[in-house]
C-alpha cells in the first residue's frame, strides 16, 4: 500500500494498517500510516477490492512534491490537503462510500469527509 503517496514518502518504509472496515461483501477500506515519518504524517486510506485483487488510494497525493504543499490554503476557501488525509474511517455497509475524519494542521478543527467508493457491477442470480 504505497500507491497514491507524495514524493517525500519514504518508499523503503511501508505504511502500517491501523484501521479496517468492510465495504460491502468483498472489499475493505484500510487506513494506513507511517508511524516513524519525521515531520508531517505520511498516511492514506485504501480501497481493497478482494475479488478483483486491486488497491486504490482514497486520496491521490502522487503529484505532491514538497511537504509544504500539504498545508497550502486553497484560494477557494477549502481546507488544505492535509485536512483531507484520513485519520480514521468507516465504510458504508453497502460499499457505496466511506466516511472519514481529517484534522487541520495546528488547529483544533476536525473535518468529517465522505467519499464515494469505486462502483462494482451488480451480479444477478436470475435466469
Amino acid at each position: 500500500m504505497q500507491s497514491g503517496l507524495s514524493a517525500f514518502a519514504d518508499p523503503e518504509r511501508p505504511l502500517i494498517p491501523n484501521n479496517l472496515s468492510w465495504a460491502g461483501n468483498d472489499a475493505l477500506v484500510v487506513a494506513s500510516r507511517d508511524f516513524e515519518a519525521a515531520g508531517p504524517v505520511v498516511q492514506n486510506s485504501y480501497y481493497l477490492d478482494l475479488s478483483a485483487e486491486t488497491v486504490t488510494p482514497l486520496i491521490d497525493l502522487s503529484s505532491i512534491q514538497e511537504r509544504t504543499e500539504l498545508f497550502n490554503q486553497p484560494e477557494n476557501g477549502e481546507p488544505p490537503l492535509s485536512a483531507q488525509l484520513p485519520l480514521a474511517s468507516v465504510a458504508m455497509p453497502d460499499g457505496s462510500g466511506v466516511v472519514y475524519l481529517g484534522m487541520g494542521s495546528g488547529t483544533n478543527v476536525a473535518y468529517l469527509w465522505w467519499k464515494a467508493l469505486p462502483t462494482k457491477p451488480r451480479h444477478s442470480l436470475g435466469r
